[in-house]
């Protein structure tokens, strides 16, 4: 009897040592240092950022935690990792698009700035300098406190935008740069066909940007070889107002607007194009 209930009681432990191990299994704990990450189009190219955002905690940071002239995973866990969908420029030096990890040597008045090819390191381990795609320099600014490490995106253009990492008291901005209206003008001659609208709108993003005026010009031009409607009859006026060419501008906008006239549903905007006309004839 006693062998017995030395073996059952054996065998409960075994249970309940079974259970606390799927238990443990079971539960989530939050990370110390929280995964975090952002995607910011620039244009038509995407940038997204995957990092950990380590806190201050009290701790000092510069010089302390983050040691001076070493080289830091710029965040925690598993290495940051910036991605861009198209070519870039970083402070003005060339970088393909993909997928890089990302490091920092800070200094007290200039950080070096890293872009790795290696993306699957844990912090800086395994980090080989012979695999960096890219060095560029920033220098280090003063700013609010900020208690956890953070990337935030500011001044965003169709062509650019300054990237800024943010801890404790110190910011470290650094541009980066898209070739839009290369990619734009590229895609567009590749896709012009039979058909009146992607030649209006290649034409339309010449107008809008100021960038290419007389492409613009070829191509409404196409547009209208293709099928002659009010919009892109409009839209050739406003390019040959916009390059100087105002005669021009003016027949071809007397034209636009007869054809909004002659319309079933007259345009929304046929007014508005009648004051213009007013305007351009004074």
């Amino acid at each position: 009897m006693t062998k017995m209930k030395s073996v059952l009681l054996a065998l409960m432990l075994l249970l309940g040592l079974a259970g606390l191990n799927v238990s443990a299994q079971e539960m989530e704990f939050p990370r110390p240092s929280p995964n975090a990450g952002l995607s910011q189009d620039i244009g038509t190219t995407v940038m997204t950022i995957k990092y950990c955002r380590p806190g201050v905690k009290g701790r000092e940071i510069w010089g302390g935690l983050v040691a001076y002239g070493e080289l830091w995973r710029a965040g925690a866990n598993e290495a940051t990792v910036f991605t861009f969908s198209d070519p870039v420029m970083i402070e003005g030096k060339e970088l393909p698009a993909g997928s890089y990890s990302f490091f920092a040597i800070p200094e007290p008045d200039k950080w070096t700035l890293v872009f790795n090819n290696n993306t699957g390191l844990w912090g800086t381990g395994g980090y080989q300098e012979a695999e960096d795609a890219l060095r560029i320099m920033a220098k280090p600014m003063s700013g609010d406190f900020v208690e956890r490490m953070r990337f935030v995106v500011n001044d965003v253009t169709d062509n650019s935008a300054v990237v800024e990492l943010q801890w404790e008291k110190v910011r470290v901005p650094f541009t980066v740069t898209v070739n839009t209206t290369g990619k734009v003008m590229k895609q567009a001659q590749q896709a012009m066909g039979r058909y009146w609208v992607m030649p209006y709108r290649a034409a339309n993003y010449c107008f809008e940007s100021g960038n290419n005026l007389e492409k613009g010009l070829e191509w409404v031009n196409l547009s209208i070889a293709n099928q002659k409607t009010y919009w892109n009859m409009l839209l050739k006026a406003r390019l040959q107002e916009k390059m100087g060419q105002k005669d021009d501008a003016v027949a071809t906008l007397r034209e636009a607007i007869a054809m909004g006239k002659s319309a079933d549903q007259p345009p929304y905007n046929l007014a508005d194009m009648e004051k213009m006309l007013a305007e351009w004839t004074r």
